[in-house]
């Protein structure tokens, strides 16, 4: 359990180190908004494969301007009920102000693994993207590290508190404007609820912090995550 705490720990303590040596640098702009997330996953005919899509519905400027949508289809493969391998794809639309609608492509590979220590569940999410954008030409690289808890209520259990923390580095520059190094954060504080085994919400305060070459962004974002298995 030490190493798993020790672990969570660093990254978070990294994560805020990174933030906070951005908001020196640069100026910080704060706005609010929303985030739908529409998840769904099932069995696939041969045996250990499972299939996995997602779609982000996010609006920005306090709700008021709608902001990107992405559509994130993956299959992956469960070696036990704790890890996992995946491959996975993603579509997304990004309105901007100068440039209108960006569209992004992205393949992606991701392990993930989960572990229950007493009433708490852990879970850690590694992921890789090739990203390319209509913008430009080159192929971006980028690493997320996510670290996730969860702890059932006592009394009432199909209520659960969830804390996470999602760090992202970029591996390269790119023509299109990303740049080696820390690229963003994402930590998030909520409740779960399971209606049932086939359906389960999470809902919760999501704070986003993105690193730029001008003014960096702080975006507190009321999360909802409706969650389907079939």
């Amino acid at each position: 359990m030490k190493p798993i705490i020790k672990r969570i720990s660093s990254t978070l303590i990294v994560a805020l180190l990174l933030m906070t040596i951005g908001g020196v640098r640069a100026e910080t702009d704060d706005d609010g908004g929303g985030w739908l997330s529409v998840n769904a996953q099932g069995k696939l005919p041969a045996d250990g494969f499972n299939w996995h899509t997602d779609l982000q519905f996010r609006w920005r400027d306090s709700g008021q301007e709608f902001d990107q949508f992405i559509v994130r289809p993956a299959v992956f493969y469960k070696f036990s009920d704790r890890s996992s391998v995946w491959l996975g794809y993603a579509n997304g639309h990004t309105r901007t102000l100068r440039s209108g609608t960006v569209e992004e492509h992205r393949i992606w590979q991701q392990f993930s693994y989960s572990d229950k220590i007493g009433a708490f569940i852990l879970q850690s999410r590694t992921r890789l993207e090739q990203r390319s954008f209509d913008t430009g030409d080159d192929i971006g690289q980028r690493l997320r590290q996510m670290f996730r808890v969860s702890m059932p209520m006592v009394q009432a259990p199909k209520f659960s508190l969830i804390g996470w923390n999602e760090v992202f580095i970029s591996l390269n520059d790119t023509d299109w404007g990303a740049r080696s190094g820390f690229d963003r954060n994402r930590a998030f504080l909520g409740v779960g609820y399971s209606a049932s085994a086939k359906f389960r919400l999470e809902t919760g305060y999501l704070n986003q912090y993105v690193d730029t070459a001008t003014i960096n962004r702080r975006n507190h974002v009321l999360s909802i995550a409706l969650n389907f298995v079939f």
